[in-house]
């Protein structure tokens, strides 16, 4: 049974609440211009997601960091297969920064629950590093606690790339 999401404003803040279409319940709060997604609810079987068409890569995490979803385009840029890359954390392809770093970018998300948005240095399958804008927005229950984060990914410019890869 695939049951639609639909979004609506909470009072006079950037948050949008994910409902049920079928039943109306609270599904999820996430920040306004969070990427669209459809969370599985209760009553129903089954995740549905509807990003594969997407050019940026998206990965949905569990409040742990393990990959639930990731679309097309992010096995793409890393070249880890769908498979390899669902149940494994983003480290497969990132870990290129500082500990301090991935320590700040976890406070952020998780405790302070705020989106982040940073630039880092993953690691492709071959080898070769490349650089992305990473967005990541925490998606929150109806207590206000982390649920799940959505991450998008946007490849930047080539020759930024290849100036880290010549040092």
């Amino acid at each position: 049974m695939q049951v639609v999401f639909r979004a609506f404003l909470m009072n006079n803040n950037n948050h949008v609440e994910y409902r049920c279409v079928k039943c109306n319940k609270l599904l999820a709060i996430g920040e306004l211009g969070s990427p669209a997604v459809e969370i599985k609810c209760s009553r129903c079987k089954q995740i549905n997601f509807f990003f594969d068409d997407e050019t940026d890569q998206i990965m949905i995490t569990d409040i742990n960091g393990v990959i639930l979803y990731g679309n097309k385009a992010l096995s793409d840029l890393t070249g880890y297969s769908i498979t390899e890359i669902i149940g494994a954390r983003p480290s497969l392809w990132g870990g290129q920064m500082s500990e301090t770093f991935y320590k700040d970018l976890w406070r952020k998300i998780k405790v302070e629950k705020q989106i982040a948005i940073v630039t880092v240095t993953n690691k492709k399958k071959n080898g070769q590093l490349y650089e992305v804008t990473l967005r990541i927005s925490p998606i929150l229950d109806e207590k206000g606690n982390p649920k799940f984060f959505i991450g998008t990914e946007t490849k930047t410019a080539e020759k930024k790339l290849i100036k880290k890869q010549s040092l």
